[in-house]
């Protein structure tokens, strides 16, 4: 599959990016699945263009999101078709299923706002019901800190420090080349044959296997 769908920078603070039709740069990815098991697919990726987050905004818009992307995969700030097809730029337009670009930037800014800093409540299960209606711009997972869930000289909400799963997407760079040279990286990341809740895929060797036999 090719997506040679034009991106462009939304909002630098935010770091979002969105396929634009207008104004645009252009960007093409190469993609080809080499494994599936009715529920999650692994994806060779092959980017010709590097704009900022190319891969993650290409499947998005193909309808095919990185599962634990907490950007481009929240349902709070995309809606139900998770950002499939784009996003719309104007008032004027409307299509059933997508949503304004102006209302995306609103979510993700609020968002992050509130996950960065949660002002002190008397009752902190308000803190944690913020945190679980705003999952934007904090590790998923995160936690108040059950020793000292609040500061004693500020007020301010205090969390867990996060793991390392929190803090990565299902994204790796496998293979890396330019003229006259080539990388590849010699370990697989963890999450590469184990999804969450512990589900298995595929041996380290089948799936390199797989990707040098994949040509894109």
């Amino acid at each position: 599959m090719v997506c040679n769908e034009p991106i462009k920078t939304i909002d630098h603070k935010l770091g979002l990016n969105c396929v634009d039709h207008v104004n645009g740069e252009e960007c093409r990815t190469l993609f080809k699945r080499i494994w599936y098991d009715g529920t999650h697919s692994l994806v060779l990726c092959k980017p010709k263009t590097g704009r900022t987050h190319q891969i993650r905004v290409h499947l998005q818009f193909l309808g095919h999101l990185i599962t634990n992307d907490p950007l481009y995969s929240n349902p709070s700030v995309w809606g139900e078709n998770l950002g499939k097809d784009g996003v719309e730029y104007s008032e004027d337009e409307h299509q059933e299923g997508r949503v304004n670009v102006k209302d995306v930037i609103k979510l993700l800014g609020e968002a992050q706002k509130a996950a960065t800093r949660v002002e002190a409540v008397e009752d902190e299960a308000r803190v944690k019901d913020a945190l679980t209606n705003v999952p934007i711009g904090f590790p998923r997972g995160m936690s108040l800190d059950p020793d000292q869930p609040f500061c004693p000289e500020c007020g301010h909400a205090q969390f867990t420090d996060p793991s390392l799963d929190q803090l990565q997407i299902y994204l790796h760079a496998y293979r890396y080349s330019g003229p006259g040279w080539a990388f590849r990286t010699s370990v697989l990341p963890g999450w590469i044959h184990k999804l969450e809740g512990g589900r298995s895929l595929l041996s380290i060797s089948e799936i390199i296997d797989k990707i040098s036999a994949s040509v894109i």
